[in-house]
């Protein structure tokens, strides 16, 4: 991966001279009192030492997240990348989340991915779209199920800049109004939010997409959007999938508030009751799920408005 390396300490390497000590820059999330978090002098191609959470008794989130001594500022709208060297003890899944976060340090987004990791070093990563409103993204990795994970290393890279990649959101979102063929022809998973200002009606638009090339059999994925300091209301649906699949929409942890099934189609919608996201409130879910065995591609598009201060915000 071409480019300069953002993620403090990202090898583990620092302190150099004892093992026993923890890495800064980074800090344990999840686990349980059985749940350990060590350097050790293995598996490691970049230096002397390797990141290991040993997790026998947790089912549920369990990693570490950046904590850097300095911030490296993000804008909206550029396009970074993300890996990470790791292996499992036995084969299974390994999230790698970024959270976005604003000025006033609340959380405003967040891109995630799972992958199917296996018991040799190897790495992972994705591309993923600064949102409105970040100035500053985070990474966390980890594991939610009984396992053991080796990190080698990690590296988040800004990409560069050239005509081809400052075109490419706009293609995106160009491609997922007409319906999304181009963006399974090109292979590219995509998630990204864009704002769109109107100053006809006062409200600015904005858009949540989601495109993904291969949701296997029997899976689901997590999108979430969190408010931030703004109140959003959500209530166009874009959708356009080539299997059979199950929306999930809610806001918070609450239960399913919306549960809408289709078949292999192209469709768009209103909500009959549309998501009221407050400021600074709970983020809207949406699970995206493949009831079926054989994988399938979609692409998600969940239109809506920035309203102004004041505006009635509840779930009708």
């Amino acid at each position: 991966m071409n480019g300069q390396n953002c993620v403090y300490n990202h090898n583990f390497q620092h302190p150099p001279n004892s093992i026993g000590r923890w890495p800064p820059g980074w800090e344990p999330v999840g686990g349980n009192a059985d749940t350990s978090w060590r350097r050790v002098a293995e598996q490691s191609s970049d230096g002397r030492y390797c990141l290991v959470i040993s997790n026998p008794t947790h089912e549920g989130r369990c990693g570490v997240r950046e904590v850097p001594p300095v911030t490296i500022a993000v804008n909206p709208g550029d396009r970074w990348r993300v890996e990470a060297r790791i292996r499992l003890a036995v084969a299974g899944k390994v999230y790698m989340a970024i959270d976005f976060y604003s000025e006033s340090g609340n959380v405003v987004a967040q891109v995630r991915e799972e992958f199917d990791v296996s018991q040799h070093m190897e790495v992972y990563g994705y591309e993923y779209s600064v949102p409105p409103l970040a100035v500053q993204g985070l990474l966390e990795i980890g594991i939610e199920e009984s396992n053991t994970l080796w990190i080698d290393w990690v590296a988040k890279v800004r990409k560069e800049t050239d005509s081809e990649q400052l075109g490419e959101k706009q293609d995106v979102c160009n491609a997922i109004h007409a319906g999304g063929q181009g963006l399974f022809d090109s292979g590219k998973d995509q998630c990204f939010v864009v704002l769109v200002e109107r100053p006809i009606t006062g409200n600015p638009r904005i858009e949540l997409g989601r495109c993904l090339t291969s949701l296997g059999g029997r899976k689901k994925e997590r999108i979430t959007f969190y408010p931030g300091d703004q109140s959003v209301e959500f209530g166009e649906v874009f959708l356009r999938s080539t299997g059979r699949v199950i929306l999930e929409f809610s806001i918070g942890e609450d239960n399913v508030c919306i549960r809408l099934e289709f078949p292999a189609s192209e469709i768009r919608f209103a909500l009959d009751s549309p998501l009221r996201l407050t400021r600074k409130g709970a983020p809207l879910n949406i699970e995206v799920v493949n009831p079926s065995r054989e994988p399938f591609c979609y692409c998600l598009l969940v239109v809506g408005e920035v309203k102004a201060a004041g505006s009635r915000n509840k779930l009708d």
